[in-house]
């Protein structure tokens, strides 16, 4: 019930949004995939290496520049340490990494990078999503087209090859 109350107080509130935006003349758009230039307040070198990662992420480019700054910011504030990704799918995220890194000059750190490199074991009755309750097996159905493939799988040595073309 807490949840229903949620949403529907969520939804009240995008129509006040709405409402108010209308009466200035602009409207609530959601956006779902990032395409052409990217947002004015990211920096240009962003453009280049998220162009290169972008094919090898689920990760939303917010979050891919998040990474940039603060990959930047690790340099530049000279904090010692490699860099640790849980889960990397393609290797989009380390990519970002690695190429600011390259970008900086810094090439002494290590990424470590782990997965099972095996895809996403099947889920059971019990794993659903948080925001609504959707059983992740009403997602595995959609998700799975034939019997031998795996969910959200990509093998060691894609991740290899995709990490290797950042020089």
């Amino acid at each position: 019930n807490q949840i229903k109350l949620l949403v529907m107080a969520h939804q009240k509130i995008k129509a006040l949004a709405q409402k108010a935006l209308n009466t200035f003349g602009y409207a609530l758009v959601k956006t779902t995939y990032q395409t052409g230039p990217l947002p004015h307040d990211m920096d240009e070198e962003f453009q280049s290496i998220y162009e290169k990662a972008r094919p090898h992420t689920m990760t939303s480019v917010n979050r891919m520049y998040e990474l940039y700054k603060a990959v930047q910011y690790l340099v530049k504030a000279n904090i010692p340490g490699d860099i640790v990704e849980c889960g990397v799918w393609k290797g989009g995220s380390s990519m970002v990494a690695a190429l600011t890194l390259i970008s900086m000059g810094d090439t002494d750190r290590l990424l470590w990078l782990y997965d099972t490199f095996e895809g996403m074991p099947e889920p059971g009755e019990e794993d659903v999503r948080a925001i609504d309750g959707l059983k992740a097996t009403q997602a595995w159905s959609t998700l799975k087209p034939d019997e031998d493939s795996k969910w959200i799988y990509s093998p060691l040595e894609e991740v290899q090859a995709n990490i290797y073309s950042t020089g």
